[in-house]
């Protein structure tokens, strides 16, 4: 644990912990906690505040409510290092800097971001060395190879699951119509537990239905006609899923991985083609007849790149007109704190877009 800090006497501090779940792991949410108790009675710090994200992956700022709320507070005590209120914390305490995560880019940003508003950023069990304008790069290093543990876990964890695909047994999920799900015994663990595996098998009840919805649909049989045949969904929308769905000829998909052949299929390979034939001679309607937002797909944040959706901020008290606007899409899945677009005028974007077509592309030359 950290030795030293950097703090004074009295100062008030928060602290923020995450674990992945499970209180067998090196260090839980609990764990964490005490350590901070025990570090700030050490040093006569005041522990204002804790935060903590139970059973989160470190891989993303998405569904983490602690870590927002912790943020959206630290911001709102303090604009700035000068604009600070009496109640923002001089500090925020954490158990390393894989906890707040294993995003390279996820994490220079949150540390910048509150160390420009004035707050000293303690790492519990990192203890980065003050190397004065070097200790930034220190982090930043600290912070990669998190981020490569992390893809490095994900790779053995991949070869595990196709090494049981490749032998019949599938690595998740849930079995599609027609199918259910075996528990079968593979081996033990090394504690001596029994080790088991999912095997799909057809579903006596509803694998006669799925059959006939395969050989109905290769006939040309619209998707209102198999649903009254076969009852499988409550709505016939779930039909264009089911018949892109390789499970139905026997496949074992992981990741990029198929297996052939790894349990019954329900369609015919002859069966299959036909059905995305059919699938093949649709055609969807024209972009501008199903979208108000004439650049929805089609513009790209500056910043980080992701593709740009549109939004409306309709009138209220505080808005007497309504707003339209481009956002960036990783801002609008993960949050604000996760790129700094913000919102962009539509009619403004899309002025300037028509305006260089007409005058450019569409010209007499």
């Amino acid at each position: 644990m950290k030795r030293d800090c950097p703090l004074p006497v009295s100062a008030a501090v928060w602290a923020y912990f995450r674990d992945s779940g499970g209180e067998a792991q090196e260090r839980s949410v609990g764990q964490q906690l005490d350590v901070a108790r025990e570090y700030a009675g050490r040093h006569g710090l005041h522990l204002a505040a804790t935060f903590a994200d139970a059973a989160r992956p470190g891989s993303s700022t998405v569904n983490r409510d602690a870590l927002q709320d912790m943020l959206s507070k630290a911001r709102a005590l303090a604009p700035n290092a000068k604009e600070r209120h009496p109640e923002a914390p001089a500090g925020i305490l954490f158990w390393d800097t894989r906890r707040l995560g294993r995003d390279q880019l996820d994490n220079a940003f949150i540390k910048a971001d509150l160390r420009r508003r004035g707050y000293t950023l303690i790492f519990l069990s990192d203890d980065i060395p003050d190397a004065g304008d070097f200790t930034p790069v220190i982090e930043a290093f600290l912070d990669w190879k998190a981020e490569q543990d992390l893809k490095d876990i994900g790779k053995d964890a991949q070869r595990g699951l196709q090494d049981l695909a490749k032998k019949g047994y599938h690595p998740g999920g849930f079995p599609p119509r027609g199918y259910k799900a075996e528990r079968v015994q593979i081996g033990t663990k090394r504690n001596g537990q029994p080790r088991y595996a999912p095997r799909w098998i057809p579903d006596p009840t509803t694998a006669p239905k799925a059959r006939l919805a395969w050989e109905m649909r290769a006939a040309g049989a619209s998707y209102g006609e198999i649903q009254k045949a076969t009852g499988l969904y409550k709505n016939r929308n779930c039909w264009p899923t089911f018949f892109r769905n390789r499970t139905y000829l026997g496949i074992i998909k992981c990741g990029d991985l198929e297996i052939p052949d790894a349990h019954e299929p329900l369609c015919t390979p002859e069966q299959w083609a036909a059905v995305q034939a059919l699938a093949r001679q649709w055609r969807p309607k024209a972009w501008a007849a199903t979208s108000e937002y004439l650049l929805s797909g089609l513009v790209t944040c500056g910043y980080c790149g992701d593709a740009c959706t549109g939004g409306t901020d309709y009138p209220s008290k505080r808005r007497k007109i309504t707003f339209r606007y481009y956002i960036c899409g990783r801002q609008k899945r993960q949050g604000w704190a996760n790129c700094q677009l913000g919102k962009i005028n539509a009619e403004r974007v899309e002025e300037a877009v028509l305006d260089r077509i007409l005058n450019q592309v569409l010209t007499i030359e």
